[in-house]
């Protein structure tokens, strides 16, 4: 009995720790590059991995990526798409630029420029990242509809319902909370707080903050009805914020 008592305090201590961390609100997360994770839509003729920072299909930083049609076949069709936002702004020093923030693992803007790519020297990441808390972390996969592991405790989004604040144990679904309407859909969301190629500071209130100060939330729905077997569908929904 002596040796369970430790070990029941710790488990008192880390359960509101877990239910804080749960509770995050969107406004109060940035793109980190610690939440990218991968999943595979499957749901019909179309077979591929997808990225949470705005990336299908296959890329070569990894191996297992697949971008398959028909599904099973092994023949890939399916590589390397990814979302450019782009703006035309003036820096720090009244300069302009031309920003463009995409998903890791492409490269914009002038190859002669140090700061075009999309990490730094160190390897730091300069473009587009996932929020945390939009996926479980101990399964560290995209949030899927038909795989409810991958779900977090609460969405970050959510906590605006009166009712139900953060949706816990239920889908954030584009057609409503817990309405499982395609095959398969998948949700995530990033930012590019992380773009810091240029001196432009796109808030006054964070200094922190790079890119163009846009956050963006992805859906991607499958049905395996014959009239759209064929087809991926990817709702992009940008935000400047």
């Amino acid at each position: 009995m002596r040796n369970m008592l430790p070990i029941f305090l710790a488990f008192i201590l880390l359960c509101p720790l877990s239910l804080a961390l749960a509770q995050v609100k969107i406004d109060d997360v940035h793109g980190d590059e610690m939440y990218s994770y991968r999943n595979f839509h499957s749901g019909n003729q179309i077979r591929t991995s997808f990225y949470n920072e705005g990336y299908v299909g296959r890329r070569n930083t990894n191996p297992d990526d697949i971008g398959e049609w028909p599904i099973n076949s092994g023949h890939s069709y399916i590589n390397l798409i990814t979302y450019f936002f782009g703006a035309e702004v003036k820096d720090v020093d009244g300069i302009i630029r031309h920003i463009v923030s995409e998903a890791n693992g492409t490269v914009t803007g002038n190859d002669a420029s140090p700061a075009s790519g999309d990490s730094d020297d160190l390897g730091n990441w300069q473009c587009n990242a996932p929020l945390p808390g939009f996926a479980n972390d101990d399964v560290q996969k995209i949030a899927m509809s038909h795989q409810p592991e991958t779900w977090p405790i609460a969405w970050p989004d959510k906590f605006d319902d009166a009712v139900d604040p953060g949706w816990s144990n239920a889908w954030n679904g584009y057609f409503g909370k817990d309405i499982l309407n395609a095959d398969q859909e998948s949700y995530y969301v990033f930012d590019d707080y992380l773009n810091s190629e240029w001196a432009f500071y796109p808030d006054s209130t964070d200094s922190l903050r790079r890119g163009l100060g846009l956050r963006g939330t992805v859906r991607g729905f499958q049905w395996s009805n014959v009239l759209v077997e064929d087809i991926l569908f990817q709702l992009v929904d940008i935000k400047n914020i």
